[in-house]
């Protein structure tokens, strides 16, 4: 574990045993009389076939997973074309699947004439390829419990915000990090050249229909 001293001079320890339950984390503390961790050891399980599953869990987990089974073969749309939900498309630059989350942010929040919606590239985690789509494919594609926040903001904070999601493109496209913005309501343009926090070039709020007019800062 990582040791963090606290200013008052006590000891905590920070443990994590990976992710998506592929090990299972065990810490052994020694305490002395007072309650203050003197000691530790431990170390993470891999996870496996080798671990038998109990009986009663595996049972309960078939009851509770078929009608999860039948709603993720449920239809409820269809693509023209392939959408591109690869991590090294989506953390690096525009998606056609990340316009098509993003526009459909806008369309569910229209009734308050929401002008613009941002997603983070590294949430979406799968493409969809073309025909009918799936519920299980969108749940692929969007796996994570994240809610859509509305919210006002000025010109000057969507620009911040985008360059935000610029800053951290690297040259390898593999090692980018998630924060690439996939919008809808606006287009930008930017230099990867210049320096971080300072790289979007041009920003222009409208719609396709509608017509791309400048940002302004102050509005």
């Amino acid at each position: 574990p990582a040791v963090v001293n606290s200013p008052t001079g006590g000891r905590t320890l920070v443990a994590h045993a990976f992710n998506y339950g592929r090990l299972l984390g065990r810490l052994d503390l020694t305490l002395n009389s007072k309650g203050d961790v003197v000691g530790w050891e431990g170390g993470p399980i891999f996870v496996d076939q080798n671990i038998a599953d109990d009986p009663a869990v595996a049972q309960k987990l078939a009851e509770l997973a078929k009608p999860i089974e039948d709603l993720k073969k449920r239809i409820i749309g269809q693509t023209a074309v392939d959408l591109d939900g690869q991590r090294t498309t989506v953390r690096n630059q525009e998606s056609n699947l990340g316009n098509l989350v993003a526009d459909a942010a806008l369309w569910y929040t229209r009734q308050d004439k929401t002008q613009i919606a941002i997603v983070n590239g590294g949430g979406i985690r799968a493409s969809i390829k073309a025909g009918d789509i799936s519920y299980a494919q969108v749940l692929e594609a969007l796996p994570f419990g994240n809610r859509l926040v509305q919210f006002d903001l000025t010109g000057a904070d969507l620009l911040a915000a985008l360059e935000n999601g610029i800053s951290k493109i690297e040259a390898d496209p593999g090692e980018s990090s998630g924060r690439f913005p996939q919008v809808g309501g606006l287009r930008f343009s930017g230099d990867l050249t210049k320096p971080a926090d300072s790289r979007v070039t041009d920003v222009q709020v409208g719609t396709a229909e509608s017509g791309f007019k400048p940002m302004d800062k102050t509005a």
